[in-house]
């Protein structure tokens, strides 16, 4: 047996030996597959990232269109009050929704399955006819004005546009997990390719040419190394991209998306029956903003984020789910929560050395064991949020 095998490894040296001056040309052969496979791993990782950025600006386009919905609709609503600056300024947000939706359709796949593909074409149909009603209200009469008024609005909450709005952020989420998965796996089979190229390369090239066999190894070994450090690389920047995904990249708490998934998994388990869920909204934080700027007032919702995260014990729930609102929920007695969130916040902030007093409005309701989608209950926080905002700002306002 032992002599069979050892004919065998002669002829396959002789095969392999026959014409030793083009031994290069073998070695070109193999340094390219390496080559090719190396940059294969290196364009992985660049996909990856890439679709991680698309779907970041997704999600933040999202979560705008919501916040500038909510905004026109409180604008149309003081319609017949508005003098010809915040006309202007309604005009505009509207303007800027539409640009945003565009943004938003440019930055998620067209069509993840039939799903989302229903979902684009309803929410895109949703958007376009939110968008001529509210042109429509700032030049038509009272009467008219009023039955587009009404229209907006059911368009809006009953006729399911915010829930296809939020609903954008979650599917591209799915999508982006879906992306992953798929160049993960593409990359292992590079991998394979790797091994296989590497046991070829050991039984017809470097065993006959003994001379070379322990240099030729050490550099398979470092071109191995270089693609298992890639994929530790993929690996650590898949975990940066799910973090992306689930917190807020200002505050670093946990976003709307991660919001509603943890109250999903708690309503599913029956625990939220005594569960209260707290809006808390910053009154006028556009004012701040455009007053001192961008720079302090990304400062104020951190120091704000901290602030709402001690009034909570540490096992409670504090999520940013939009630029200048919160959620919190804690199972302790609202009444010492809502003191707790009004004193955090009342006291004036120190912001890059400058000293800046806020106030907010808080809606809050009890969750309860009914099963409920996740967006309907922070969908019905925001009613009373904007209630108490409607009412002079600076209150708190629980959802009946």
């Amino acid at each position: 047996m032992r002599t069979h095998g050892t004919k065998i490894v002669r002829r396959i040296a002789r095969l392999t030996m026959h014409n030793p001056d083009q031994l290069w040309q073998q070695y070109a052969l193999v340094f390219s597959l390496f080559l090719g496979l190396t940059l294969a791993t290196y364009w992985l990782n660049g996909s990856v990232i890439e679709r991680g950025i698309a779907a970041s600006a997704g999600i933040t386009a999202s979560n705008q269109q919501v916040l500038l919905a909510q905004k026109i609709l409180e604008l149309a609503e003081e319609r017949e009050n508005l003098d010809a600056a915040e006309v202007v300024r309604l005009v505009d947000k509207v303007a800027q929704f539409e640009t945003t939706h565009l943004v938003l359709m440019a930055a998620r796949p067209i069509a993840l399955s039939v799903q989302a593909s229903d979902h684009t074409q309803r929410m895109d149909e949703g958007v376009r006819a939110f968008v001529a009603l509210s042109k429509s209200i700032s030049n038509a009469p009272a009467v008219d004005g009023n039955l587009a008024f009404t229209e907006l609005r059911n368009l809006y909450q009953t006729g399911g546009l915010h829930d296809d709005l939020l609903m954008a952020a979650t599917l591209i989420a799915q999508w982006l997990e879906a992306e992953t998965a798929y160049f993960t796996t593409l990359q292992r089979l590079f991998l394979g390719a790797s091994a296989f190229v590497v046991v070829a390369e050991a039984i017809f090239v470097f065993w006959p040419a003994q001379y070379t066999v322990q240099s030729t190894i050490a550099k398979m070994k470092r071109q191995t190394n270089v693609l298992r450090r890639s994929q530790t690389r993929l690996r650590q920047v898949n975990i940066q991209l799910k973090r992306t995904v689930n917190h807020n990249q200002l505050t670093g708490l946990p976003n709307r998306l991660s919001l509603e998934t943890l109250l999903g998994n708690a309503i599913r388990k029956r625990r939220t029956a005594q569960w209260p869920l707290y809006l808390v909204g910053l009154d006028d934080f556009k004012s701040i903003n455009d007053m001192l700027g961008h720079v302090y007032g990304d400062a104020l919702l951190i120091a704000v984020s901290r602030a709402l995260h001690n009034c909570v014990d540490a096992e409670n729930i504090v999520a940013h789910v939009s630029g200048d609102e919160f959620v919190l929920i804690s199972d302790e007695r609202p009444q010492s929560v809502l003191n707790r969130i009004k004193e955090a916040v009342g006291q004036p902030f120190d912001v890059n050395g400058r000293r800046i007093s806020v106030k907010a409005s808080i809606g809050h309701l009890c969750i309860g064991e009914q099963i409920r989608e996740p967006t309907q209950i922070v969908a019905d926080a925001a009613i009373a949020l904007q209630s108490a905002k409607g009412a002079g700002g600076d209150r708190t306002q629980e959802f009946t």
